[in-house]
């Protein structure tokens, strides 16, 4: 038997890896980094066979990491996160630079960047181990905190991305029925079937012109998901 929410016990990061390969730029939002060696010193990166940037790296030989601070703005989790480099243009509208190995990196609320050399790729079956040398890196700003994975779930209320190593699915327990739903009850949350985030009446969306206490029936339909993108028809009722 397992338990799985022993997996959510367990701590990580939240990073962007970067990717490049035939002058296409490719990126996405991973927890899965870890530092390896230190005599050379190497990382550990694991990334999604379905992943545009996932085929930039295997042929290109090359990575880059940026370590996002605890305050990261929920645009750059969305934009690295529920979109495919295939579809858009991830970089376009983010602050980055381009490395020494001719990788973007985003530095856009980012605390520091690590340039990486694949060394070594390990098949995981739904996903790829790449292992790199470390080749380059730089602090950005050395006065924030790293973003953990806890404070990413607790704030922007979402779950893993459906690629990462971590994703478990849609478990979220079904919603009581109308017949079941006591007068004193509170208003209905809601959950993003895509991203996981979950609309709270209590709190709104009030970046977005939704207001404390506004119930998911009455926002208007023109409202779409803070953390994907999508419309009101791929919520459900939890």
């Amino acid at each position: 038997m397992i338990d799985i929410n022993v997996l959510n016990a367990v701590t990580y990061g939240v990073y962007v890896i970067t990717a490049a390969n035939n002058g296409k730029y490719g990126g996405f939002i991973a927890n899965t980094v870890m530092q390896v060696t230190a005599d050379t010193v190497k990382f550990s990166v694991v990334c999604s066979k379905n992943n545009a940037s996932t085929t930039m790296i295997a042929e290109s030989g090359k990575f880059n990491v940026s370590i996002l601070h605890s305050y990261t703005s929920q645009t750059l989790i969305s934009n690295f996160g529920y979109h495919s480099s295939r579809e858009v243009n991830k970089f376009e509208n983010i602050k980055y630079i381009i490395a020494p190995n001719d990788v973007p990196v985003v530095t856009e609320d980012s605390i520091a960047w690590i340039e990486c050399e694949v060394e070594e790729q390990v098949d995981l079956c739904s996903h790829i181990m790449f292992i790199g040398k470390m080749t380059g890196g730089e602090m950005i700003n050395d006065k924030a905190k790293p973003m953990t994975y806890d404070y990413y779930h607790d704030t922007f209320k979402a779950k893993s991305p459906k690629n990462a190593p971590t994703y478990q699915g849609n478990d979220t327990p079904s919603a009581k029925s109308d017949s079941q739903a006591k007068p004193s009850d509170p208003p209905a949350k809601y959950e993003c079937t895509v991203c996981g985030y979950i609309y709270d009446p209590l709190q709104g969306d009030p970046d977005n012109g939704i207001a404390p206490g506004t119930r998911f029936e009455d926002i208007p339909d023109t409202w779409t998901c803070p953390m994907c993108g999508v419309g009101k028809s791929d919520f459900r009722k939890i």
